[in-house]
């Protein structure tokens, strides 16, 4: 049985934002205003500061919807050596802030925390796992997420660790349906030394009926998006066992599935490509696609299930 709510064929609008920024409220180097103007100047339609074990929302700004978020840290057990190591989880939607102390949090579960989100009209992101250095293990006490960052601005620029494909592969491998999404998680807010700004790198195209919190929000928990750090995913259409994309020109276009399934596009000549084909059969347990561009850039769909059971 085919599970997937298509954005390209549901009603509304495309929709830009960032559901991953800090402010000086925390560690961030601008203030929530600040952030809200400069993401409104960038072509951004809504925004959700998540700031460390704080709810923090920046004064109205027109054309800019702010979405309630709250990144929470939950301690995990060190390596002998090195520092405190812990699971970040992205709080969206919630209705208070968790504002969670270190005390508070010393006997709680990721488990704990994600209920805690829930309980306030909430769902919870699974923040850079590639950067925390998460196992499989690790990554599964947090199954109750509703996905994960497939993408992190921030640890891209700083270390080259902001692409968790494969860590998102391995949750759906393991029996856990897992949205991705692109996030900026931006602190600097600028280019430092010789790096670039991490700000403004990744976001989620999100097709609702109207730019409102609510709207936007029911629609991100639904997948009605897709994740880009540049390439443009244009249309998606599956007819029979036919799975066609059209994107912006790229140079490359994969549909990643289990195993040995899904197929990789691309010109033998080095040129570039705005279409794929893939067709699947019976075996197959998910597929999701994923562009990259002529400048190293990416877009991801969430993947589309073909069984309810995932094994």
């Amino acid at each position: 049985m085919l599970k997937f709510d298509n954005p390209f064929d549901g009603q509304g609008r495309w929709f830009k934002g960032n559901i991953h920024a800090h402010t000086s409220a925390t560690d961030g180097q601008l203030s929530p205003d600040e952030v809200a103007k400069l993401y409104r100047e960038n072509g951004y339609d809504f925004l959700g500061i998540a700031d460390h074990n704080k709810l923090v929302i920046p004064k109205p700004i027109d054309g800019m919807i702010y979405i309630p978020c709250e990144e929470v840290d939950v301690p995990l057990s060190s390596y002998p050596g090195t520092s405190p190591r812990c699971i970040h989880l992205v709080a969206v939607g919630i209705s208070e802030g968790l504002g969670l102390t270190p005390e508070e949090k010393t006997d709680l579960t990721p488990e704990d925390v994600i209920k805690m989100i829930k309980e306030r009209g909430g769902e919870a992101i699974l923040a850079h796992p590639y950067w925390s250095n998460l196992t499989i293990d690790e990554m599964l006490l947090c199954k109750g997420c509703i996905g994960l960052e497939v993408y992190n601005t921030y640890f891209q620029t700083m270390l080259d660790m902001g692409v968790a494909s494969v860590h998102w592969d391995q949750m759906i491998q393991k029996n856990v349906p897992m949205l991705g999404f692109a996030n900026d998680d931006a602190h600097s807010y600028s280019e430092k030394d010789d790096l670039l700004s991490d700000c403004c790198g990744g976001w989620i195209m999100v097709r609702s009926e109207s730019l409102t919190a609510d709207d936007i929000f029911n629609s991100i928990r639904k997948g009605l998006f897709y994740s880009s750090t540049g390439p443009e995913i244009k249309n998606l259409t599956i007819d029979g066992n036919k799975i066609t994309v059209e994107t912006s020109p790229v140079k490359t276009i994969a549909f990643h599935g289990y195993d040995m399934q899904g197929k990789f596009y691309y010109r033998r000549d080095g040129g570039l490509i705005d279409t794929a084909t893939y067709e699947f059969d019976e075996y197959k347990i998910y597929i999701r696609i994923q562009c990259t561009d002529a400048d190293g850039k990416m877009a991801w769909t969430n993947p589309i299930y073909f069984k309810d059971d995932l094994s």
